[in-house]
């Protein structure tokens, strides 16, 4: 993966933001009516989040002031889900979050290999909205899956 302008990232960020509503939105389709309106909530911030980078110009990179949002961690000790047809509501969550995480860390390593001090905030800024979806997931999860008495 290289991209050498502000341009393709923002491009490739677009497309990976329309494929997570999609994933959303095919979850929603998928799950019981709590979880459904969870996944069809995201899917409505992944697109909230590509016509912000539709928008987004250097200006607004430069001008971002970038939040400590914190982790739950939770998804950094699952083992990976592979995606099936069958998925029940916990595992499409463990799905989403790993998804999460690892959109997060492509982001913070892409930023990594930059010596520009833009791109590396722009990779930044990047890195920032996959912490909040992954931090609404595993909120979701601790909610749903973690805190029960059993």
């Amino acid at each position: 993966m290289r991209y050498d302008s502000f341009e393709d990232i923002r491009r490739y960020a677009i497309r990976e933001e329309i494929n997570a509503a999609s994933l959303y939105r095919m979850f929603a389709q998928r799950t019981t009516a709590g979880t459904k309106k969870m996944f069809e909530e995201l899917a409505v911030e992944e697109d909230g989040h590509k016509n912000f980078l539709e928008k987004m110009d250097m200006d607004a990179v430069r001008k971002h002031i970038l939040t400590d949002v914190p982790d739950l961690k939770i998804s950094d000790y699952m083992v990976d889900v592979k995606y099936s047809e069958d998925m029940n509501p916990q595992e499409a969550i463990m799905f989403a979050m790993k998804s999460e995480e690892m959109a997060k860390k492509m982001y913070m390593d892409m930023g990594s290999m930059v010596s520009d001090p833009d791109t590396k905030k722009l990779f930044a800024v990047l890195a920032e909205q996959e912490v909040r979806h992954k931090l609404r997931l595993e909120t979701m999860y601790q909610e749903e899956f973690m805190d029960r008495e059993w």
